[in-house]
């Protein structure tokens, strides 16, 4: 919606996208991002600013919440269209639980002047939140308290756990997604989602390289969103292996000492069933 323009789309422009959007989808979810700008995702027609390291700067979710206008017309939007399908709001660039906090308290208010307005709405949109900063991985258990699932962006976190800008040619050899410290923290995520009954997904390059698959299944990862090119070698590695394989290595590759051996590892498992 936002890209397709010269400019900031009004709510109307919003809402018929996202109508649109659900049509097509044929009663399926579709889980809508809010704003995700800043960083390595510029707009044309929005200016940031100048930062010395945009990477950590004003992104994502706080945009959003320093135009507070942008987001309350966007989930106005939203939650209008939410009669159309089944609907999921999902938070970028989260880092800790009072920012969740601030988004559960706006959409609320929106749902009240909705509702005042006699405008309908679903009663059961769903709130997600990204995972994609560290410090939001250690504070899981009180943002899963506030949040319907949640969705791990890879390609921010491991750049941030591995701090390195992948932009950056002098130290991009150093983002290795193959990272021992990478593994591990998935497998937390996991685990932690796991314990509170709640939806878990994996987005950005990991979930698009068949070569972790089974891992990502394995650790407890059941939605992998990733562009469409990448879908048939994923599927096929899917058709060619069982849950209790995808456990049994979800078990060692985060064990193992360096990227290295995990990478091999993780070659060697999936080259036969991406042959077949």
């Amino acid at each position: 919606a936002f890209r397709e323009k010269e400019r900031v789309p009004s709510e109307d422009e919003q809402y018929g996208f996202y109508c649109e959007t659900l049509r097509l989808a044929e009663g399926r979810r579709v889980v809508f991002r809010t704003l995700d700008i800043g960083g390595d995702k510029p707009l044309a027609y929005f200016r940031t600013p100048q930062e010395s390291n945009p990477v950590l700067g004003w992104r994502g979710i706080r945009i959003s919440f320093g135009l507070m206008d942008l987001f309350y017309t966007q989930t106005r939007a939203l939650l209008r269209a939410s009669v159309h399908g089944p609907t999921a709001i999902l938070l970028p660039m989260i880092s800790t639980v009072e920012e969740v906090e601030v988004a559960r308290a706006a959409i609320g208010q929106i749902r009240e002047d909705l509702a005042q307005e006699g405008i309908p709405f679903a009663e059961d949109v769903q709130l997600g939140a990204m995972i994609e900063v560290p410090a939001a991985a250690f504070v899981l258990e009180e943002i899963l308290d506030r949040v319907d699932f949640i969705s791990v962006g890879t390609n921010d976190l491991a750049q941030y756990l591995l701090a390195v800008d992948r932009d950056n040619p002098r130290v991009a050899r150093f983002y290795d997604p193959y990272h021992p410290a990478v593994m591990r923290l998935l497998a937390q995520i996991a685990a932690t989602c796991s314990g509170k009954g709640r939806e878990c997904a994996v987005c950005g390059e990991m979930a698009g390289d068949y070569h972790l698959t089974m891992t990502l299944l394995g650790l407890g990862f059941r939605t992998l969103s990733m562009a469409p090119v990448f879908i048939p070698r994923v599927k096929l590695i899917l058709t060619e292996t069982t849950l209790q394989e995808c456990t049994q290595q979800a078990c060692k590759a985060p064990a193992l000492p360096t990227a290295a051996p995990v990478k091999e590892f993780l070659k060697v498992e999936a080259r036969p069933r991406a042959r077949r």
